[in-house]
């Protein structure tokens, strides 16, 4: 009967082995993934980390930014290879409504409420993330983009 039992279910050498073999490639994928994710959160925390530092320069200069040190500044921060800054304004807008609306006006007029127009520069940054699998790499490559809107007076 024993001897039967063990024609029947085979040696289990080397099973571990074989078990391991059929795992592994996916266990690898899975932490490819997780480690890629994490490239990518730690991408879209630079870009906003680098935007902030703009909004920072901006609300420090008031009135006397310039658009290209705004422009240096966000891109200095951004490490990143291929990311992309844009700065407009300094614009005047009348912000009225709940949710906020904003509203360019020319900067000696009144805005539709009585207040006087408000002096902002728009910060917009993007990258496009690249990921470091190549089989992923025709699925998934992400734009992330950051923006600020900031009130200058």
């Amino acid at each position: 009967m024993i001897a039967h039992r063990h024609r029947i279910c085979g040696e289990a050498a080397g099973t571990a082995a074989v078990e391991f073999a059929l795992i592994a490639p996916l266990l690898l994928l899975v932490v490819g993934i997780l480690c890629d994710f994490g490239f990518a959160f730690r991408a879209k925390a630079e870009l906003a980390e680098s935007v902030a530092a703009g909004m920072q320069y901006a609300t420090l200069a008031s009135t006397n930014v310039s658009t290209t040190q705004v422009t240096t500044i966000v891109a200095q921060k951004l490490s990143l290879p291929s990311g992309n800054v844009t700065v407009s304004g300094p614009s005047c807008y009348c912000v009225t409504g709940t949710p906020a609306a904003t509203t360019p006006i020319a900067c000696s007029s009144i805005c539709s409420d009585g207040s006087s127009p408000g002096l902002y520069l728009n910060i917009a940054a993007t990258y496009t993330y690249t990921t470091q699998l190549p089989a992923l790499s025709h699925l998934v490559n992400p734009t992330f983009q950051e923006t600020a809107f900031v009130r200058l007076r």
